[in-house]
């Protein structure tokens, strides 16, 4: 523990001696070989040790599982049980047997929250007063901030920004960063900067800024909702973005995009640790015409073979090879054993363990997988293993307990990507045919805490989170791939499986709402027959073909709180 203590250091103190010694159960240093600063730490740790006033916190369990879990297990358990502890802390994602393994070790569980608005402001200030110091700015850079500036105040439509702005993550680090700006430039004194900013209306942003906070302080709950710049990790990207872009990059007067999504985030990353590369480490000017080819290829190399590499650390398992051509494991097999030897520079692949290549973040992992996947789905030329690519994000990705955060990226691209909708479409049949199988293969009722729930398909099963991303993804199928010629084949499938009585009752409202749209939309007639097969406290005498599918929600709603009962609430207690 001592060595962790000070492990910043060790590198500087190659042959660093240090000798403990134990008198009446406590741990004094006997000797150390670094200077004072060192021998001072030491000291302070050993100090609180002694005093039983150690707190131990271990952060990212699930980055080392399943390859190093066992041994992980041995060492937490070792310092639980040592009395000199006081607490001691384990984070992790919660994923697959993740949860399930601290769980039993160790008892209850705690889940994070994202960054609300105001400690969002707080963090971006602090990064801002680190990372964007104004009066360092040289001319090119204060354009920059000028253009910004300009950009937030121009053309704005309060009531489209109402609207617009929970949906776009990047602007609420842009408005922090512009309340930062404009508090920077009225209260400092710095002619050589602020002279060139004197085209600005300041008074035109102190408004601006003032609509902002009105908008997100009434829309709180949308955009405290939002994760994804709630999200530390992904705060940190787009403020290391903005300031890159103020920094570094020729800002035109439109360039600045506020609908920039995080697989960019990711990508640019990439990019900017491979810029720094050439130009920190091996001072390279990548703007020269001799360089540039050889920057652009070995950016495209390397987006490739993270994307190899990712998809094959989270589908690594041997069932899934088939996902991946012969070639494709080759030369996943020689990147791995290239990075083992110590060949990787850019630190996005830090480490091999068990033949799996770890990334410096599970997201970058998720990300780099998500874009394989498109990038296979898009090969149109391979009709088999788009198929393949196909059943398996139905069958596996959707319908197993793949973290929600992957869920979240590919349906982010399902739904954004013209270019993979486009290809998708034209595999609509498959799809179908594919989701049909998978609820068939599910075993839909099972009776807990007097609910029924659907245990094996985690479209419906109750998750330790709210997995929406499944049921949306579920939604989307259903909307794209349902028509005139297999909606009977559709309906047979949920009244055998009671799919709509059990989405109701478990707050899935927004999937019968849907089936009920589709119905109606391709066969009217259909729908009560559906209506009364799933719903025993319905009245026959109805005409449900006229009603709005929220009219006929309420009624089930109503009934179902009067003390009717729904087909599967019968079929649970004769069971």
């Amino acid at each position: 523990m001592c060595q962790v203590v000070i492990q910043d250091k060790l590198s500087k103190e190659n042959n660093l001696e240090i000798v403990l010694e134990e008198k009446n159960n406590v741990i004094y240093l006997k000797h150390c070989t670094g200077d004072q600063w060192i021998v001072f730490e030491l000291n302070l740790f050993l100090h609180f040790y002694n005093k039983s006033k150690m707190i131990f916190l271990f952060d990212g369990f699930d980055e080392i599982c399943p390859q190093y879990a066992n041994e992980v297990m041995k060492c937490l358990k070792s310092i639980k049980n040592d009395p000199r502890k006081q607490r001691m802390w384990v984070t992790s994602r919660s994923y697959n047997e993740v949860k399930t393994i601290l769980l039993k070790e160790f008892g209850s569980s705690y889940d994070i929250d994202y960054f609300y608005y105001p400690e969002t402001e707080e963090y971006l200030q602090n990064y801002f007063d680190f990372n964007l110091r104004l009066e360092e700015l040289n001319s090119a850079q204060l354009e920059n901030v000028e253009y910004f500036l300009k950009y937030m105040v121009q053309g704005k439509d309060i009531t489209l920004l109402t609207e617009a702005l929970p949906q776009q993550p990047l602007h609420r680090v842009y408005n922090c960063a512009s309340k930062y700006l404009l508090h920077k430039i009225l209260h400092a004194h710095v002619p050589s900067w602020t002279h060139s900013l004197t085209n600005l209306d300041l008074s035109c942003i102190m408004c601006m800024c003032d609509v902002y906070n009105r908008i997100y302080y009434e829309k709180k709950s949308e955009i405290n909702g939002d994760n994804r710049c709630g999200n530390p990790l992904y705060l940190f990207l787009a403020a290391y973005y903005f300031v890159d872009n103020i920094k570094n990059v020729k800002i035109e007067n439109k360039g600045w995009d506020l609908e920039i999504n995080l697989f960019t985030f990711y990508e640019w990353f990439l990019k900017t640790t491979i810029k720094k590369r050439y130009q920190e480490k091996n001072e390279m000017d990548i703007y020269n015409p001799d360089i540039i080819n050889v920057y652009d290829k070995d950016v495209a190399d390397s987006v490739l073979r993270y994307k190899k590499l990712a998809a094959y650390a989270i589908f690594s398992l041997e069932k899934y090879h088939k996902l991946f051509s012969i070639k494709d494991l080759e030369e996943i097999r020689y990147w791995i054993k290239f990075i083992e030897m110590g060949g990787e520079k850019t630190g996005i692949v830090y480490s091999v363990a068990n033949e799996i290549p770890i990334f410096i973040h599970m997201t970058f992992t998720e990300n780099f997988a998500v874009e394989y996947i498109c990038d296979c789905l898009k090969n149109e030329r391979d009709r088999e293993m788009v198929i393949s690519w196909i059943d398996f994000i139905i069958h596996v990705i959707f319908s197993e307990s793949y973290s929600l955060s992957l869920k979240n990226m590919l349906d982010l691209k399902m739904e954004f990507d013209e270019t993979l909708i486009s290809v998708l479409e034209k595999h609509n049949d498959v799809r179908f045919n594919s989701l049909m199988k998978e609820i068939s293969n599910s075993k839909f009722l099972s009776l807990r805490y007097d609910k029924p729930y659907l245990m094996e398909c985690s479209f419906f099963n109750p998750l330790p989170y709210d997995d929406y991303s499944s049921i949306q993804y579920l939604m989307r199928l259903l909307s794209s791939t349902i028509n005139k010629d297999n909606l009977n084949k559709f309906l047979k499938m949920v009244n055998k499986t009671e799919m709509l009585s059990v989405a109701i009752k478990n707050g899935y409202s927004k999937l019968p709402v849907l089936i009920f749209d589709l119905t109606r939309k391709y066969d009217r007639s259909k729908l009560k027959p559906v209506l009364l097969n799933n719903f025993s406290c319905l009245s026959r005498s109805m005409n449900y073909d006229e009603m709005r599918s929220d009219e006929i929600l309420k009624l089930i709603h109503d009934g179902l709180s009067e003390g009717c009962s729904s087909r599967t609430r019968l079929s649970c207690n004769i069971s």
